[in-house]
């Protein structure tokens, strides 16, 4: 038995060693495999490792508006090369005007590199204030919210002052443009762009032309100049007036001119003078222009629908052919100007003179001459009548160089014309109204026994006692006694009138003119010295000059 056990295993122990023997020869084989084909794999491919992945950087950017607008992002955290688009939208009186690092780009697009902090910056609006002045004065500026000078931040709050020149008699009428207003301190809000003008005015009296003739300032060159017409007369149909009120006074011309000059009659034309001296052509419309014939001698200027706009008074313009004419009147009617005639006898009327007759507040007219009548106007509708002015003389009867002037300072018109070839008539108005009572004569100057016809005067007071003395020119009476002018020169004492003639004018006689174009009173020069001369330049024109005891001639 126990033989048995012993070759059992002895058989099963060469039997695991055999085994081990082919596992062992297998396992070798097997390696030898693997190592064959890891050789082959690795004749074909590099085998790397595969790194851990790292995490995308991020930063944050903060973005902020300043004052006066907005942006459409805050920021945000956002991956390295992140692209960004921010917008800065300025409210409604401000501008977008630049980024905090410099950049002026709106909208923007950023790449996102690094942290960023970002304002949009925004300023307030600026506006213009263009300001400009008519006629003289000035206009001062006071800033009560913060601004600057000629362009203001949006909200800013400007005072504006308007300072008229008094020295010259200027006076503030009232803001126009962006702004309307007659008080002369303002307060303007800049939210936009703004203009506006200061307005300012010189009042004159038109009541009478003399009055605007002693108030013209601004007229050096009177017709000499004016390239109008130059071969008609200007005689006596010319005015001078504010006619655009812009506080300078402006040349009404109507020329007179004959069938062989032009058989056309011209219209009557206004120029504006700009505040230098210089006269321009207006393109005030004036409708039914059909101008002014030979025949008229006198020219009125007043105010006779009381709109505040100086109109234009002749006595006759001869009009439309027929022998005479009738008085006629340039009228002002909201921005233009109608010319009309005033029904009337056709006649020849020499003279002319406006005073409020009726006492209803407009100016009336009285017309003299071969026919002579009172004009009664109802604001710019005209009534005729023979009636002339109560308690006049009845020895009067030929009345000639008519004009209403208040001689004594009382308050009241007084007439001055002549009567006849004898004596100028001074006739003064007592204070209920119409009735003259009080008449002192002033003889005509009576020159080498020749009997003179005074044709114009013009008043000024040139020894500066407050009352108005009347300046004359006289031509013979009777044709056959020659052709020659004689000026006289009366002063006006207030209670009594002296005539001063000789003292005054160098010779009676002047240049052996056979008359003058009407006589005016002005300082051309604007020396302080009054000048007396004829209504136009003409050849050998006749030009003196106040030394303050006498005229002189100046060259």
């Amino acid at each position: 038995m126990e033989y048995i056990v012993f070759h059992f295993i002895k058989l099963l122990c060469f039997d695991i060693i055999y085994n081990l023997k082919e596992i062992r020869l297998m396992m070798r084989e097997i390696i030898l495999s693997g190592l064959i084909l890891l050789m082959v794999s690795c004749s074909k491919d590099t085998v790397t490792s595969t790194p851990t992945p790292q995490p995308t950087p991020k930063f944050s950017i903060v973005i902020a508006a300043s004052e006066g607008g907005s942006v459409n992002s805050t920021g945000g955290t956002y991956d390295k090369g992140t692209k960004v688009t921010v917008t800065a939208t300025p409210d409604g009186e401000y501008l977008f005007d630049s980024w905090s690092d410099g950049s002026t780009e709106n909208p923007r697009e950023i790449t996102i590199t690094s942290n960023l902090d970002l304002t949009a910056n925004f300023v307030k609006k600026k506006y213009s204030l263009s300001i400009s002045t008519v006629g003289e004065g000035s206009v001062s500026e006071e800033v009560v919210v913060q601004g600057s000078v000629g362009e203001y931040n949006s909200g800013t709050t400007l005072r504006l002052t308007a300072v008229p020149d008094t020295n010259n008699n200027w006076e503030f009428v009232g803001w126009e443009g962006d702004i309307e207003s007659s008080n002369p301190i303002i307060e303007l809000d800049i939210m936009e762009p703004k203009n506006v003008v200061a307005r300012f005015m010189r009042y004159f009296d038109y009541n009478q032309s003399w009055d605007v003739i002693r108030h013209m300032n601004d007229v050096v060159t009177l017709f000499k100049d004016l390239d109008y017409y130059p071969d008609c007369g200007f005689d006596t149909t010319n005015a001078m007036a504010d006619f655009n009120s812009d506080g300078y006074v402006d040349i009404l011309l109507a020329p007179q001119c004959s069938d062989e000059v032009d058989a056309r009659q011209p219209p009557i034309a206004i120029f504006l003078n700009d505040g230098n001296g210089n006269f321009e052509p207006s393109d005030i419309t004036i409708e039914n222009n059909i101008g002014v014939l030979s025949g008229n001698n006198s020219t009125l200027v007043g105010d006779f629908n009381n709109d505040a706009i100086p109109d234009v008074f002749f006595a006759s313009h001869n009009g439309h052919g027929g022998p005479g004419g009738f008085p006629s009147i340039l009228l002002s009617t909201n921005d233009k100007y109608i010319f009309s005639d005033i029904s009337t006898e056709l006649g020849w009327y020499g003279a002319a003179a406006s005073s409020d007759f009726d006492r209803d507040g407009d100016l009336d007219a009285f017309i003299s001459g071969n026919k002579y009548y009172r004009l009664t106007n109802d604001n710019g509708s005209w009534t005729a009548t023979k009636e002339i002015i109560n308690n006049l003389p009845g020895s009067i009867t030929n009345i000639n160089g008519f004009s209403f002037i208040d001689m004594d300072n009382d308050g009241f018109e007084d007439i001055v014309f002549s009567d006849g070839p004898t004596s100028v008539n001074l006739i003064y108005r007592t204070q209920n109204g119409y009735d003259y009572e009080e008449r002192i004569a002033i003889p005509y100057p009576i020159f080498e026994n020749v009997t003179m016809q005074m044709q114009d005067k013009v008043f000024y007071d040139l020894d500066q006692n407050g009352y108005l003395d009347i300046v004359t020119w006289s031509y013979p009476a009777n044709p056959e006694d020659g052709s020659f002018t004689v000026l006289q020169a009366v002063f006006n004492y207030g209670e009594s009138f002296e005539d001063r003639t000789s003292e005054v004018f160098p010779n009676v006689v002047n240049y052996n003119r056979g008359n003058y174009d009407w006589l005016r009173f002005h300082d051309l020069n604007d020396n302080g010295r009054v000048e007396l001369f004829e209504n136009r330049q003409v050849e050998n024109w006749f030009h003196l000059e106040w030394n303050g005891s006498s005229f002189e001639p100046v060259d």
